[in-house]
């Protein structure tokens, strides 16, 4: 996909629900100067059709209480339990012999 601005591809991000659940991640709010930062060098991108924008959605939906979690807390009917995509990829390889 291709926006017109850096600003249109945050908005996007966050009303499709998208958010870090990368574990190292800083927890405090972003700063003006960090966030400015991140819309200078995503100048670099832009084309005449605009900012090129790249999704890999991933839906994973799973049952086995003998697998450690990584991270687990409590939503309203149950459980939700995170692991990085890196994890994931990683448990298919050796799962698959690759």
């Amino acid at each position: 996909m291709n926006y017109q601005s850096v600003k249109q591809i945050l908005i996007d991000i966050k009303a499709v629900g998208a958010h870090n659940q990368n574990f190292g991640r800083a927890k405090g709010l972003t700063g003006k100067n960090k966030l400015q930062a991140m819309y200078q060098a995503y100048e670099k991108f832009y084309t005449a059709q605009g900012y090129p924008v790249t999704y890999e959605v991933l839906y994973g939906h799973a049952w086995n209480p003998k697998t450690p979690v990584q991270k687990t807390r409590s939503v309203e009917q149950g459980q939700q339990t995170s692991i990085s995509f890196a994890q994931m990829k990683s448990q298919l390889k050796s799962n698959s012999g690759a």
